[in-house]
């Protein structure tokens, strides 16, 4: 295969393709996403809800609770913390997710299906960047596992 059917990457944090982006994106949710049905809105896809601190440094996701991998293993605030972490390393390229090296400090588990993020300073843009389709949520115990994602056959 060749072209538009066949992603340059699989991994979401490696794809730097819009039309490859198309093959894998329904593969993987994110936190926020924008809204189908009314453009421009952000609405939750793992995330229930988030709030920020009162100076806009701090962004805490509360996800649902019911959320699963396709195995049966629940998504947590593990994989979250994970995939941001993974999103602004150093070092790795990272296309399009790597724009949150800018405002990203860290990220950190507050409990099983709470997320928090550390801004480097206050964005306007951090939560649009955020519903970006690249900004995939991956499976930490399969990325860790020595599973490589960037294999169709390995896609979560």
């Amino acid at each position: 295969m060749s072209g538009f059917a066949n992603p340059n990457a699989w991994d979401p944090h490696r794809s730097g393709s819009g039309t490859g982006m198309q093959a894998v994106s329904k593969l993987y949710s994110q936190l926020v996403e924008y809204d189908p049905l009314h453009r421009g809105e952000i609405i939750g896809d793992l995330a229930r809800s988030w709030e920020s601190n009162e100076d806009g440094t701090v962004y805490t996701f509360h996800l649902h609770e019911n959320a699963r991998w396709w195995d049966g293993e629940p998504v947590t605030a593990e994989d979250v913390v994970f995939s941001i972490q993974r999103m602004i390393e150093p070092g790795q390229p990272r296309p399009r997710v790597g724009i949150l090296r800018t405002y990203v400090d860290r990220a950190e588990v507050v409990d099983p299906t709470t997320a928090r993020v550390h801004l480097k300073f206050p964005s306007g843009a951090f939560i649009p960047f955020l519903a970006a389709d690249y900004m995939k949520i991956v499976p930490k115990y399969v990325v860790e596992g020595g599973i490589d994602i960037n294999h169709p056959e390995n896609a979560v």
